[in-house]
């Protein structure tokens, strides 16, 4: 057996007792910023977009980029979890990107697997498609695109994710869905709009486990007429059983659907919040 199926190995079997320590199932999405804070470690958004994340040993920190595409971020939050998980000494990590990071070191690559096995652990891909009737081996991009909305990972990361290291998608497959991108499959549903939003919530009444969460201008898609109680949302959309919904300001607000069978909370953060990710969803005060 090679070294880095063992390095993978060892990051799955960390992943899963990591969430059975912080009292999540295995198979269910997570948000990472409240999952390492009730680990006990502070999470911030740092302005800017040029670093890949950084991990403070010292005092117990994590650092976000605020201005990366939000499943890029939620990955660097996970990331740089295991190297605290690990007891990796303090680390400011380059821009995840494998054409400036073409070789990692063994750290960087076990922080890597650890990040992929716990946002999108085995039993909670396979849970997220059959709870759907979805086979990733024949579903459309925008099929795709919703489980990818649900585990809140990037499109191209479960993507890799499958075809890699869990080995659930052929090639075809890979090939097929990967000639859609984010920005193609959104433009189906918001080309009414004159701008685009930079991020867009693919939502239907399998949606569990973790609340949808928006920055002020994302827009979140939901397969069914809905209710709204809240400010901090409105919809800029809605007929033939959809709702458009936007994030217009920073709080908590919650959905039902018509006939009472589904709800689901609606976080909003400030657009490209920086501070702790615990007060990302704080009401602005009136100045007035």
């Amino acid at each position: 057996m090679d070294k880095r199926t063992l390095i993978g190995r060892k990051a799955l079997k960390s992943a899963l007792e990591i969430r059975i320590k912080a009292n999540y199932r295995h198979d269910n999405p997570i948000c990472i910023y409240d999952f390492a804070e009730k680990l006990g470690i502070s999470v911030w958004f740092q302005g800017g977009g040029s670093f890949g994340g950084m991990y403070s040993k010292t005092s117990n920190t994590i650092l976000v980029p605020s201005l990366r595409p939000v499943g890029r971020q939620a990955y660097t939050c996970a990331h740089e979890l295991a190297h605290w998980h690990y007891g990796h000494g303090s680390r400011i990590d380059c821009y995840a990107d494998e054409r400036v990071c073409a070789v990692k070191d063994e750290e960087e690559y076990l922080a890597d697997m650890f990040a992929g096995h716990l946002l999108m652990p085995p039993g909670a891909v396979t849970k997220e498609f059959n709870k759907r009737s979805i086979n990733p081996n024949s579903c459309t991009s925008v099929d795709f695109y919703k489980i990818c909305c649900q585990l809140n990972v990037g499109y191209n990361t479960l993507l890799n994710h499958m075809l890699l290291t869990q080995k659930n998608l052929t090639h075809e497959s890979f090939t097929r869905l990967n000639s859609s991108t984010p920005k193609s499959i959104r433009k189906n549903f918001i080309d009414f709009m004159n701008e685009d939003p930079g991020h867009v919530v693919l939502v239907d009444e399998h949606w569990h486990a973790v609340p949808i969460d928006l920055q002020v201008g994302h827009v979140a898609v939901i397969s069914t007429n809905t209710q709204i109680r809240g400010e901090s949302i409105s919809k800029i959309y809605e007929s033939d059983g959809i709702t458009i919904i936007i994030g217009k300001s920073p709080g908590i607000s919650s959905i039902t659907n018509s006939d009472l069978t589904w709800s689901s909370f609606v976080r909003v953060s400030r657009k490209d919040f920086q501070g702790r990710c615990i007060y990302r969803h704080l009401e602005e005060e009136d100045d007035e």
